[in-house]
């Protein structure tokens, strides 16, 4: 495992905007900052630097927290990002939190997953490479929503 020492944040969120970010990663992002922990969204960047800039900064964080939700896997743009966060987990040890929110059959990627998935048109190397990376994730050690009320977590 080779370090990096190039941090520039404490932690990269990862997650799909139009189901979390109004609520949960809000509140996750803000709670994280007021313990003054240097934290990462991708949407607060102007949209013509958004891809690049996020993957720089998963690369410059010490820990990834996935946010998995209803239309995670619709977004190739967020299965490029857990890629990207496997692949510095295996290079330098990057924590990786798994975050469960609102979700079912997200093991057999069935639902909506499964779906976000079958709407893939992009290579098989490419849809194989995201399901792989998804299945990686989803099987760390996490957290979610299910057990919680939402004025439980806050």
């Amino acid at each position: 495992m080779n370090s990096n020492p190039k941090m520039k944040y404490d932690v990269f969120l990862s997650f799909r905007n139009r189901d979390t970010r109004d609520n949960f990663v809000s509140h996750l992002c803000g709670c994280l900052r007021r313990k003054r922990i240097k934290t990462f969204m991708y949407d607060e960047l102007p949209s013509e630097d958004r891809y690049e800039e996020t993957l720089k900064a998963i690369e410059e964080s010490r820990v990834s927290v996935i946010v998995f939700s209803e239309n995670f896997a619709d977004s190739k743009f967020c299965l490029d990002e857990v890629v990207a966060i496997l692949k510095c987990k295996e290079g330098f040890g990057q924590i990786v939190i798994p975050v469960l929110y609102h979700v079912v059959d997200i093991e057999n990627q069935t639902g909506s997953f499964g779906e976000g998935f079958a709407k893939r048109r992009d290579k098989n190397e490419q849809l194989k490479e995201w399901k792989d990376g998804f299945t990686e994730a989803i099987n760390l050690p996490g957290w979610s929503t299910s057990h919680f009320r939402d004025e439980e977590m806050w």
